[in-house]
């Protein structure tokens, strides 16, 4: 068993685990004035710089900072992805975003690939959830929409005519190997192509990392940035793990 093999079969494990734990810690109680400091630091600290979007996609983000930005949400808004304030806590979301008529919405980020969405700083269940697999090293996505089937993507494959391996793989060498643009497929229960989404790395001077998605409506704007996360932690993964990166990635998983 190859070492890439065993390293997903843990992270699928680990994801599998973090899944049925009824112990997602829930926001440590804190004083109104505490919240109303941590709100303005918060504030002070959210930014986002919003890119043009090309004509016909429903979604859309990049990279900045230690966060993601959505540029474009169909019936959503663009919002800033970052972390929940300056400090840290045990059980606290890596990401907090605001959802228009939703409140603020928290990402778990479980294990590469894997994220869950929750209302935040309020105690509620998982809502929506990224759950991933491989093939031959290669990730695949399953989307759990708060009502309706999972919708699953195909394998990342490269697409036009660039150098490198043809899908996102986990068995890239070297950092050019992973640069490119990937496209996957994704399909409903019946197998039935409903959108697609595609991730660039190292492409464009506008981002490092930018994606972009036609989207079925049963995909909302949590459950969207929840799969633009895990898109990223897996590029991370890819990242931490080939020679000559030069940047360090945006989020260690």
């Amino acid at each position: 068993m190859s070492v890439a093999t065993r390293s997903e079969e843990l992270e699928a494990a680990a994801y599998r685990r973090s899944a049925r734990l009824t112990g997602l810690q829930g926001p440590i109680p804190l004083s109104p004035a505490l919240w109303l400091l941590l709100a303005v630091v918060w504030g002070c600290a959210a930014h986002g710089h919003v890119l043009p979007v090309e004509p016909g996609v429903t979604f859309a983000a990049h990279e900045e900072h230690d966060g993601l930005v959505i540029d474009k949400m169909e019936g959503g808004e663009p919002a800033f992805l970052g972390p929940p304030g300056w400090f840290h806590r045990p059980g606290s979301p890596r990401y907090v975003f605001h959802v228009r008529d939703s409140g603020d919405v928290g990402l778990w980020v479980l294990s590469p690939g894997a994220v869950v969405t929750r209302p935040w700083p309020a105690e509620g269940n998982i809502s929506e959830h990224v759950e991933p697999k491989w093939e031959n090293h290669s990730i695949r996505l399953t989307l759990h929409p708060a009502a309706g089937p999972p919708l699953e993507t195909d394998v990342f494959a490269r697409v036009a005519s660039q150098d490198g391996a043809s899908t996102l793989s986990r068995l890239d060498v070297l950092s050019i190997d992973l640069r490119g643009t990937y496209q996957a497929a994704l399909r409903g229960a019946d197998g039935v192509a409903v959108g697609w989404l595609r991730v660039s790395v190292g492409t464009s001077d506008r981002g490092h990392v930018i994606y972009t998605a036609v989207l079925p409506r049963a995909v909302d704007e949590s459950l969207a940035a929840a799969t633009a996360a895990a898109l990223s932690t897996e590029v991370d993964w890819i990242e931490q793990h080939v020679h000559g990166v030069s940047r360090k990635p945006m989020q260690r998983p």
